[in-house]
């Protein structure tokens, strides 16, 4: 995951990136991607995370439309 270039001018984008990256660092559970390091390269923000096989939000979203709240875990 990237913060673009041009958000690092925005300093609630830059801030909201940095909470991201402390939150998810610190989070262990099987529901959720691992964080495994983060940084700034070249003038851009990065958060490197586990990659996981399967469907991608988005996706199930688009193919089957909004999750039911117990569908979501």
């Amino acid at each position: 995951k990237v913060l673009r270039r041009g958000r690092w001018d925005d300093p609630a984008a830059v801030a909201r990136f940095e909470r991201e990256m402390r939150a998810v660092g610190r989070l262990r559970h099987p529901h959720i991607v691992q964080a495994t390091d983060a940084g700034e390269a070249d003038g851009i923000a990065y958060l490197v995370m586990e990659r996981l096989d399967g469907r991608d939000l988005a996706r199930a979203v688009r193919e089957g439309g909004p999750l039911a709240p117990a569908a979501a875990f």
